[in-house]
């Protein structure tokens, strides 16, 4: 694995997404000279590569907590809140 530690150790990237069966292997400083707006591109399908598989990551005990926590209230007051569309829409009226 690549860290700002190493820059001369490399790691592999897909540089298009959806693509997994073809990669570059790139090193950290290479990727340090590519200009910004193609850094955040990688970044922006490397996300949607570990969004793809965020089901796999384990809940932290304080995520599962939390969780409980909000079930139980809206257990105990399933009115209160509001919906999704009501949300979005006051939103989009005071943005």
């Amino acid at each position: 694995m690549a860290s700002a530690n190493h820059p001369e150790r490399n790691t592999e990237i897909w540089p298009e997404k959806g693509v997994r069966d073809r990669h570059v292997t790139i090193s950290i400083y290479d990727l340090r000279k590519l200009p910004v707006p193609e850094r955040l591109e990688l970044v922006e399908n490397l996300w949607d590569i570990i969004a793809a598989d965020a089901h796999l990551l384990p809940l932290t005990s304080q995520q599962a907590e939390e969780l409980d926590r909000r079930l139980a209230d809206h257990d105990a007051n399933p009115i209160a809140g509001a919906s999704w569309d009501e949300v979005r829409d006051k939103m989009q009226k005071n943005p």
